[in-house]
């Protein structure tokens, strides 16, 4: 699942032809992104056997 992040904590991921999952969560870390937002994307493709390319 390739995703997209920027300074604003924000995490876009795609899984091609089927869904996009958009998440958000204020805090983040030094490189600015939200590690519950990490964390949540690498419980949904675990959970889903989908990899994060």
């Amino acid at each position: 699942m390739p995703d997209k992040s920027g300074i604003t904590g924000r995490i876009a991921g795609l899984y091609s032809k089927n869904f996009v999952v958009d998440t958000w969560s204020p805090r983040r870390n030094e490189k600015g992104n939200s590690e519950l937002v990490m964390n949540a994307l690498k419980l949904l493709t675990t959970k889903t056997v989908m990899s994060i390319l």
